[in-house]
């Protein structure tokens, strides 16, 4: 995988996580959000990448909404 990848996938998981940190979207837009990025990777060899960087950017939300 190119770093052009790692850009685009870093992208797509920064704009969720930005949205629902910001208030933009409901805990369900996020899990549809979620959904079609899972869909999006599903066969990409940046698939294990985008899984962790949605893990790190959900327990961040997760632990500024509990401040």
């Amino acid at each position: 995988m190119d770093i052009k990848e790692y850009v685009k996938i870093s992208a797509d998981v920064w704009q969720l996580f930005k949205h629902k940190h910001e208030g933009e979207i409901s805990w369900d837009q996020w899990w549809d959000g979620v959904h079609k990025l899972n869909n999006d990777y599903e066969n990409h060899p940046g698939y294990k990448f985008m899984q962790a960087l949605l893990k790190v950017y959900f327990d961040q939300i997760k632990e500024v909404q509990h401040e």
